[in-house]
Formats: structure tokens, sequence, C-alpha cells
């Protein structure tokens, strides 16, 4: 942990009392009669929320932690003031030490700036600057495309800022205003990147939405529509054999033009394009779903600013020179961590980037592998099923002439990092040169834009072997075999910009080895979410969030233990529902990466029961022994977790509901089994 700026051993009490009022009228609303004998509860009418807030502003504000007695809470405005002097006292005793390898630190991460890559990163605060400043990059840096015969086609990001001009200017003169939104309905193609930097360069929002081959969801009209109506875009940009379907979808919304982005764009008109003077850092650029949207879609809202520190703060983070690395992917560009991670980073640094459609790298896995190497791409990011699927259906003949070697950080993100698939993926391709400190696994989330917390680069990935038991009970503690254990993967250190505490329930701070709730505070931090029509919350850069992630801190690294909403309790005990999917076995027809736990809760019940959904193979559908491999299961699950399955059921392929990005919707295939919703091919109550 970052040492701390000395600070006073006392400070001014009528000036602590002032910046307390303060906070009280200015964070907290708090309107007339005020003071220190103010009762926080009676008189202000504080709830959990307001004496959350007051509590966070005023750390904030002197650079502390309100270390309270939680049996003991302040009750007045006093009571606040004297903590406050209490702990910058405390706080300045301890300044300048490191106790983030001890257990009694508090659970506290700062990002601070390393030494970056030797580079041109874009110094400004807004994309529709980093666009125009591409005319300015040098020729052996461009955007690239790999299809299935991997024929790479190269654009230069010279030329491609050119006509990404000219397409904005035919949108201003469309009547595109700064400000309004966008929507984007494309597959991954130089067309979709030209249209998207349109967007921004005229002052739109951009908003992208999956095409129908890339979309997960059962009803893509719904789906899309749904959407459209949380955006409400001016324009909506897609391909040439979707505009009658989106043009179906939008027959009742008169306002919303389709337009053909495969149309070629005339590069004269660049000359008549200007830039929007409404456009600045904190202009909203984009709107993003994030990927657990269901019913209820929200789009998270990104300020300019906030991509460009974001995607500064991550190529800061990249070792040696800068124009030495270059990128590969094939993550679904209206995905965060292909949009984001993928094209804005690149567009930061002027550097090259090579994209493979998404389809082809289901269709055929070894082309990931084999652009990389034909590229020599040096950076590339990749789920944890990415990882399995090369695993599984990359065959030996497949490995001729495949090199690795300079494929220096694979950053392994957007879900649970299992070890076993990393060393599996490992043994599997490191005679092609691939390495086991190229992994790097990452946290990150959609409100912060995207990335939070990097591993350490070109250093092997951390792992800790963690007493189950003890965290059932909320804490971490190093297994000694005695018990089962749990390996957890560490995703680092925050990036620059970027605060990290772990909070419990009520908000109060935990400390290091502690497992609550993640929060987070700095650059990254969206503007809000955009949900029917308006921006529903402003949270800002010295606001906390809570992620919704739940994590401990360890020896002064962060590691994620699931989401809070999929927690299973049994008798008081707090399940991760990734050790019962984990310890489903590998049995002919069962794949243990199709499989969703679920809590079964209901008014009869004292506590909740697992349950567990697994998708079957095709060639098992047929197969009617299904009593056998229920037993199985059942028992395997048993034995490898120590609880009791209260009920399984089988599913045909492709069934369970999943995100964007490929992860399982836990909460709504369990809604969906309710409903009757799923194929069910067999199904059990233990």
């Amino acid at each position: 942990m970052p040492k701390k700026e000395p600070l006073p051993a006392t400070a001014d009490p009528n000036e602590i009392t002032n910046t307390v009022l303060a906070v009280l009228r200015n964070e907290c609303r708090i309107t007339g009669a005020l003071g220190p004998q103010s009762h926080l509860q009676k008189d202000l009418k504080l709830d959990s929320v307001g004496l959350l807030t007051l509590s966070l502003e005023v750390e904030n504000k002197y650079r502390i932690i309100l270390d309270d007695d939680p049996d003991q809470p302040p009750r007045t405005v006093q009571d606040v003031i004297d903590l406050v002097q209490r702990s910058l006292t405390a706080s300045n005793a301890t300044a300048g030490t490191d106790n983030s390898g001890t257990s009694e630190s508090m659970a506290v991460l700062e990002g601070v700036l390393t030494d970056p890559a030797q580079s041109q990163v874009f110094p400004g605060d807004t994309l529709t600057d980093a666009i125009l400043a591409l005319q300015n990059c040098r020729d052996q840096f461009a955007l690239q495309f790999m299809d299935r015969s991997k024929t790479i086609s190269r654009h230069p990001w010279s030329v491609v800022s050119q006509s990404a001009m000219a397409r904005a200017a035919a949108l201003q003169r469309l009547g595109l205003q700064p400000g309004e939104a966008v929507t984007l309905v494309m597959g991954t193609c130089l067309d979709f990147i030209e249209n998207i930097l349109a967007v921004l360069l005229a002052g739109g929002i951009p908003n992208c939405l999956p095409t129908p081959r890339l979309s997960r969801q059962g009803d893509y009209s719904s789906m899309i529509q749904s959407r459209l109506d949380v955006i409400h875009p001016v324009f909506v940009i897609t391909e040439e054999r979707l505009q009658d379907k989106l043009t179906g979808i939008c027959a009742n919304q008169s306002h919303r033009h389709i337009l053909n982005g495969e149309a070629p764009a005339a590069l004269d008109e660049a000359q008549s394009y200007t830039r929007p003077a409404a456009v600045h850092a904190h202009s909203p650029a984009l709107l993003q779903f994030t990927s657990g949207t269901t019913t209820d879609p929200r789009a998270v809202v990104l300020s300019h600013a906030n991509i460009c520190r974001n995607t500064r703060a991550i190529l800061h983070r990249l070792p040696g020179n800068l124009e030495d690395h270059s990128g590969f992917a094939w993550l679904p560009l209206h995905h965060d961590m292909g949009l984001i991670g993928g094209l804005f980073t690149a567009l930061m640094a002027g550097g090259s980037i090579t994209f493979l459609k998404p389809e082809d790298f289901a269709m055929r896995p070894a082309l990931w592998l084999q652009g990389l190497s034909l590229t020599r791409a040096t950076i590339c990011p990749a789920p944890n099923f990415a990882m399995q699927m090369c695993t599984d259906r990359i065959k030996s003949a497949d490995l001729e002439g495949l090199d690795l070697s300079h494929w220096q950080i694979a950053l392994t993100g957007a879900e649970t990092v299992q070890e076993e698939t990393l060393r599996s993926f490992y043994h599997h391709f490191k005679a092609c040169g691939f390495q086991w400190q190229s992994f790097t696994p990452v946290y990150g989330l959609a409100e912060a834009t995207l990335a939070v917390s990097f591993s350490a680069i070109e250093k092997e990935p951390g792992f800790v072997s963690a007493d189950r038991l003890a965290l059932e009970q909320d804490r971490f503690q190093a297994g000694d075999g005695s018990r089962p254990l749990v390996r957890i993967a560490s995703v680092g250190t925050p990036l620059e910009d970027t605060r990290i505490q772990i909070r419990s329930a009520t908000g109060a701070l935990l400390r290091s080895d502690q497992i609550g709730q993640i929060w987070l505070q700095g650059a990254g931090v969206m503007q809000g979410y955009r949900h029917e029509h308006k921006i529903e919350t402003r949270p800002a850069e010295n606001v906390w969030l809570d992620t919704g992630d739940r994590g401990f801190m360890h020896a002064g690294e962060l590691y994620i233990y699931g989401r809070t909403r999929d927690l299973i309790i049994i008798n008081g005990r707090n399940i991760d529902p990734g050790w019962l999917e984990h310890a489903v076995p590998t049995l002919p027809g069962i794949n243990p990466q199709r499989s969703c736990a679920y809590a079964i809760s209901g008014k009869d019940k004292p506590t909740e029961s697992p349950g567990l959904l697994i998708e079957i193979e095709k060639s098992k559908d047929t197969n009617s022994d299904y009593e056998l491999l229920l037993d199985q299961i059942h028992t395997a699950v048993a034995e490898a977790s120590g609880f009791l399955v209260a009920e399984i059921h089988l599913l045909k392929t492709g069934s369970l509901p999943r995100t964007s990005s490929g992860k399982i919707r836990r909460t709504t295939a369990w809604q969906e089994l309710q409903q009757g919703r799923l194929a069910v091919v067999a199904a059990r109550l233990f």
C-alpha cells in the first residue's frame, strides 16, 4: 500500500466542525437548524445511506479512515467531529508505515503511477481529439482485420481517421446534434469502427448492440426494442442486411432513422467536418449496457474523460516501449472488453491492433492463436472460458508452426479465473512458446469504464490456497491441507487514479483478510445510469461506488470472491456458487463449464439449499439413462464440495441464458426454470 503523506497530529477543531457541517448541508442535503449537538438520526433524520455518505465524504476530504466502534457509532455531530480528530491523530502516528502484509492493516488499496512505457500516449481527455490526432499517426501503425482464411487487411490509422471525419460530416449534415444518442448494430468490421468514430467526432453518444448472430437472447427483437427504449437514439446505424429487420422493430418510433453503415464515405467530405465546441472532457461519450443486463436494462453513462483516463492507465501498466507492443482481439465490439479494452486503448496509443470476428473464433478457436502467431501481437485479452475452449478443441495438428513466444500479456478477466484452466492451457501450448508468466489476471466492470486492477505483468500469476470453511465465515485464512482448500487468483493492485476498499454490508471498513463488498473510487467511475431517457444517478470521481462484487485484500493485493447477489447462504455459511459448479464432474456428455448453481428458498425452508442446472452435450440428448448420470453428479458434487445438492436439472445444450461475454446469468436461469422456459431433459429432487 502506498505510504501516506504526513498529516498534522491535530487539526483546528473549528475547521473540522465547519467541514463536517458543510458535508451535512451539501452532500447529505440537510436544511434547517444544524449544530454540533444535533442528533444524526433524531434531529437530522439521517438514514443508513445518509450516515454512510457522511462517513465517506469526511474520509475523502481528510484522506483518513474513520475507525469507529461498530457497537458504539457516533450519535451526534460532535461525535463525528471528535472521531475525525482521533482518526487524524492515529493517521499521523502511522503515516509512512506500510502494513499491507499484516492481518491488522485496513483493506484499502490505492493505485499509483508506475513507470509507464515510453510512448506518445494521447494526453488529452476527449476521444474526439484523440481521433483527430490519428491523422498524424505514422503508417506503420494500423487497424487490421483477419478473416477465416487468415488473410489480413491493413488500414493505417491516418486513413481511418480521415474516413471517420467524412462520415461525421455526413452525420452533421443529417442533423445529428452534440449529446444525441446513436445506436450501432453491426459486426466486427472496418465500417463499424469508422462509424463509431464518426459518431464521436460529431459529438454524438454511441451505443453498440449485438447483431442477431452474436445475440444470446431468445427474443432478439424484444431485446433490441427494450434497449432502444432506454437509449432513445436519433439514428440506428446497421448493416444493409439488417436494415429491414431494424426498420420493422422501429416501425412505431418515427423519430428513429435507420442508416446503412456500409455505405462508402466520400473522403472529400472530411473537409466540411467541424469539431463540435460543446464536446469536453465530462461530456457523455458512450452508453454501455452491463453484461448482466436483463429484463430492466440500464446503460452505464461514460464520459470522454472516463474512457481516456482509464485506457491511459492501462497503457501505463505496459512494460518497455509502447511502440513495440501490438494487440489482437476477437471479443465482440458491443462488449466493453472488446470496445474499450481493444479499440479505444489502441486508439489512445496510436498503436496497431488486429481484429478477428467473434463468430469466427467460436467456430474455429485455433484461428485466434494462429492470428496471434501471424501478427506477433504482444497483448490479447480473453475470458477463462476461451482458454478452456482452446485446450479442448485445438488438436495437435493445429499446433504446427504456431509461435506464441511473443504473447507477453494474456489479460484474463470478465469471469472467475480458474487455475486449473490456466495450467491446462499452459501445458497444452508451452511447446509453442507460450509462457506461464504471460497470464495476467485482471478485474474490472462497466461501471468503472473497464479496468480496475491488474496483476503484475510478466510475473507468474498469484494464487492463494484458502481454507474453505474460513471463507464461508467471510474471512481468508491460508489453508494447511487439513481441511478443504479453494484456490483463488490475485487480480493485483489498482490502476492509477483508482482506490479500492473492502466494506461490510453496513459500510464499515474491513481489515485485510476479511471478506466484504468491494467499493471503488477513481477516474473511471461512471457518470451514472441511463434509464428511461434520463441519467438515474451521478457518481463522481471522488464518490465511492459499490461494485456488487465481494472479495478481500491479502498482502497488498485484491482477490475476488463472487457476486453478492449470487451467494447461497446455508445455515449461516456464505457459499460461492462457483464452488458447486466447479465440483460438477467431467463425465461423458457433461461439461462443468456449462453448469449453474442457484439457491432454493421459500417460506417453509429455514435456510437456502443449492440446486444445479447442467447442460448435456448433444450426443447425450438421446440417451435415456439419466438416472445413473444424476446419481453420479450428486455423489461427485457432495464429495468435492461437502454439500448435498437438493435438486439437479439436466438441460439441452444451449439452454442456459448467458451474457454477451458468455457468462451464465444465474438469477435469470433460476427465474426461467421457475417459469418453465428451460428445456429440461431430466431432473430429480434429492
